[in-house]
């Protein structure tokens, strides 16, 4: 019953580095305000402002907590022992203990039929139980292509989840890009923006088991995060500003970045999936990386085949555009 949780030190290691030329934050009232000022690859400047709710930025996802597997195992106990209780001690007595790091379970019935019942009813209650503890404090399970298996932050959800949230954010963007702006040029600029929010190496992640990740309320907040973080908020602005381009994260052994499914240039590194063609996109900085380049580090993953690829789901009403 035990579960292994995924960390991401994320490196990127390229000579030209994303800068902050001005980040304010005020508060106003019941919002809080935003002013950011960057540039991308080219040196193409940026001014971008926006408002958020005190509320809208600080409620959501509070049940989101470093993930405790003790904790874990106590909510599968007391799922089994309700359980348990159900049992007609005439037809079976049941016992569930924690030993150390194990649930145990004892049958006492006058047939073995009665005890594979119970024990196949046991089994299916602790997997009910845990999938419910995982939701609620979102969290997912996977297996890695070393047949690990990892219990790591709902990315998915994260951004799907965050529609009221980065809307404002949304909004600032298309006001500054304007209508005319192409796909390329959306993306561009909310990669840069994102890549020039300051990286948090998070190194005590190995110990720290979730407090690495940061959800994009949080992250917008502390203007701060590790690569994972970066990604999931620029997948649910991007899909606000391109709600049909296909994207999906691609996680590797110590880094996150995305693919996204836009017309890519001759020299970019891209990606076949179903049928799709993927462009990369690395987010994490501190490195201004334009579309479709990769650090060295995540070349030398993706060629030993070391990616896990996550299709972002998005449904049209999740994250709802504004005119």
């Amino acid at each position: 019953m035990k579960r292994m949780f995924l960390t991401m030190l994320c490196t990127i290691c390229l000579t030209c580095h994303a800068e902050q030329l001005n980040y304010e934050r005020t508060t106003a009232g019941n919002q809080v305000l935003f002013n950011y000022i960057w540039q991308d690859s080219q040196n193409q400047r940026y001014d971008l402002r926006f408002a958020i709710k005190k509320s809208t930025l600080f409620t959501p996802f509070r049940e989101f907590l470093p993930f405790d597997q003790t904790l874990m195992d106590r909510h599968i106990l007391m799922a089994l022992r309700q359980k348990a209780a159900t049992a007609n001690p005439r037809d079976v007595r049941i016992e569930v203990q924690q030993l150390g790091s194990e649930l145990n379970m004892k049958f006492r019935a006058a047939s073995q039929a009665t005890i594979d019942q119970w024990h196949q009813a046991l089994n299916q209650q602790a997997d009910v139980a845990r999938a419910d503890y995982l939701h609620k404090h979102y969290y997912v399970t996977f297996e890695t292509p070393l047949q690990q298996n990892l219990v790591k932050p709902d990315h998915v959800r994260f951004a799907l989840e965050s529609a009221e949230i980065i809307q404002p954010v949304i909004n600032a963007f298309r006001t500054m890009l304007g209508e005319n702006a192409s796909p390329r040029d959306i993306v561009t600029a909310v990669a840069s923006w994102v890549q020039s929010i300051p990286y948090d190496t998070l190194e005590d992640r190995t110990t720290s088991s979730g407090s690495g990740f940061s959800p994009p309320n949080t992250l917008i907040y502390e203007n701060q995060g590790d690569c994972d973080s970066k990604a999931v908020l620029t997948a649910a602005i991007l899909h606000g500003l391109l709600p049909y381009v296909d994207m999906m994260y691609v996680f590797l052994p110590e880094h996150a970045l995305l693919a996204i499914s836009i017309p890519w240039q001759e020299g970019e590194q891209i990606i076949t999936h179903q049928a799709l063609e993927y462009v990369y996109l690395e987010v994490a900085g501190p490195a201004v990386v334009p579309i479709g380049q990769l650090s060295p580090s995540s070349l030398r993953a993706l060629a030993q085949g070391q990616q896990e690829l996550e299709p972002i789901r998005f449904s049209m009403a999740a994250i709802e555009t504004q005119p």
